[in-house]
């Protein structure tokens, strides 16, 4: 499945949906942790509801600007790290949310070297992508219908340095 989103353009509204991300900021940790915004916003003539739960449903695309990576490293993000691994798939109508048309869901996002050790090899510019993918409909929730499917941000570069904290 990660191969498939690796390779979804990037940019383009998927039923309704469209994904920006902005504000890519490396924090001064030295471990190459980062902060980055993401915009949900709702291009259909229509308000549409999504899932705002606490399963993970954000993700990133990562590769080397130069191209050498052989594939991209994809990353899933939680919405909220400290919920219970065990209450991830128990929904309800609060895990989802109404996007009027013209509407945005925003969210400030931190990918932090703690929970993606990975982080602290990266050194140089990469370009990256923000993926959202939900498969809940929503039904047994009482939601009418929610968006299903996996929408992909623009690109964006970010500069890596080399990590200072490396262990």
């Amino acid at each position: 499945a990660d191969d498939e989103v690796a390779l979804l353009p990037a940019g383009e509204p998927v039923r309704g949906l469209k994904l920006e991300v902005r504000r890519v900021q490396l924090l001064r940790k030295g471990d190459n942790s980062f902060l980055f915004a993401t915009y949900l916003t709702n291009v259909f003539p229509k308000e549409q509801t999504v899932y705002d739960g606490p399963a993970p449903s954000y993700g990133l695309i990562l590769r080397p600007k130069d191209g050498t990576a052989a594939k991209p490293l994809v990353l899933h993000i939680a919405n909220f790290d400290s919920t219970d691994v065990a209450t991830l798939n128990i929904t309800n109508m609060t895990d989802f949310e109404s996007i009027d048309t013209g509407k945005t869901v925003a969210h400030e996002q931190e990918l932090g070297a703690a929970k993606f050790p990975l982080l602290e090899t990266l050194s140089g510019p990469y370009l990256m992508r923000v993926f959202y993918t939900n498969a809940r409909d929503g039904k047994k929730d009482g939601v009418n219908l929610a968006w299903t499917g996996t929408v992909v941000s623009n690109e964006v570069e970010i500069e890596f340095k080399k990590a200072e904290n490396v262990k």
